[in-house]
């Protein structure tokens, strides 16, 4: 194959659990369609938003950005904005170098040559998480049993502080559930802040484990919680999201752009919104949406992220938006070129 007429994806260097999911359904994608699967001297498709040194390419390269963080970080601490405002420029440099852009989300800003830039392709489901879900069924998370749950790393744009103030209010007026947070700590200054705001509450019950929990452990703490809250002010396309409501139809969701744009397939298919929303920066909706969501028997859009077939539709849809998109591209580079 012509390496002009293909891409391929560099998988070089380390990987959060988001770049690994992504990574997963590239592959799986790769094996499906020709054009994705290009070998290494043909175009390469760089899933960060900036090269590695291991990943730079000397020549055309597509590009895409997995980190939406650098375009709003509004209360972020010293050490968060001197690591977040390098990338931005770092990444507005680079996404106006590359001569395709893929888009896995809105809070993804367009740039460059709109018509070499893609429609938003959310994120879904990969194979990892078929595997990590059945691993899930042999694990429990003491903490999380009948607790409310919200994972991710320790940052500011994580919101965590808002979901203690929430429980607080929620504890008040007659919450009885105990509040489970866990994640690696991403920032110090962020990290002290949540304990401080931890020490303040007078009532419930709050548990802050500093650390990561593999994919399995977080399955297996949001199926066996009251309510799972996915907090993030700025998020790109979030798997967590996708996996929360699939094993648990308690969640509840910031309403931030890439909360709402990822639920779009599930929706369609099962005919029905979410309804488990809740303003960011809000405590008070919050800690009210706790209270209602803990009632909740059944949610359409978590009977359709627990089917296995829809997430493996999902996974060739996504293959086929990607492949088509990667084509035009390439075949608009190349008249350009001539």
């Amino acid at each position: 194959m012509n390496v002009d007429n293909a891409i391929h994806f560099v998988t070089v260097g380390n990987w959060s659990g988001g770049g690994n999911a992504f990574l997963n359904n590239a592959k799986e994608a790769a094996a499906r369609h020709d054009v994705l699967n290009g070998g290494p001297e043909s175009v390469p498709m760089i899933v960060r938003n900036t090269p590695t040194p291991l990943g730079t390419a000397p020549g055309p390269f597509m590009l895409a950005p997995q980190n939406a963080w650098p375009w709003r970080f509004a209360g972020a601490t010293h050490r968060e904005l001197a690591r977040v405002l390098p990338l931005r420029l770092a990444s507005e440099r680079t996404m106006r170098k590359r001569i395709g852009l893929l888009r896995i989300s809105s809070a993804i800003p367009e740039r460059g040559d709109p018509k070499t830039m893609s429609p938003v392709i959310h994120n879904v489901l990969d194979s990892g998480y078929e595997a990590a879900l059945l691993e899930s069924s042999t694990i429990t998370v003491p903490e999380a049993q009948d607790a409310i749950v919200c994972l991710g790393s320790v940052y500011s744009y994580r919101n965590m502080d808002s979901v203690v103030r929430a429980y607080e209010r929620y504890v008040t007026t007659g919450g009885n559930a105990p509040l489970f947070l866990a994640g690696a700590p991403g920032d110090r200054a962020t990290v002290n802040a949540l304990k401080q705001s931890i020490s303040s509450v007078s009532a419930g019950q709050i548990t802050l484990v500093e650390k990561g929990l593999k994919r399995a452990e977080c399955l297996a703490a949001f199926r066996d919680a009251r309510v799972v809250i996915q907090s993030s002010v700025i998020e790109a396309s979030p798997f967590s999201v996708l996996e929360s409501l699939s094993v648990n139809s308690r969640t509840v969701l910031s309403n931030i752009s890439a909360n709402r744009e990822i639920l779009r397939s599930a929706q369609i298919a099962c005919g029905s919104a979410h309804d488990g929303w809740f303003p960011a920066r809000s405590p008070i909706s919050l800690a009210d949406a706790l209270s209602a969501v803990s009632r909740r028997k059944s949610n359409p859009i978590s009977e359709v992220l627990s089917d296995p077939r829809f997430r493996e539709q999902e996974r060739d849809r996504w293959g086929d938006a990607v492949a088509k998109w990667v084509t035009s591209t390439l075949e608009h580079n190349r008249h350009w070129k001539e």
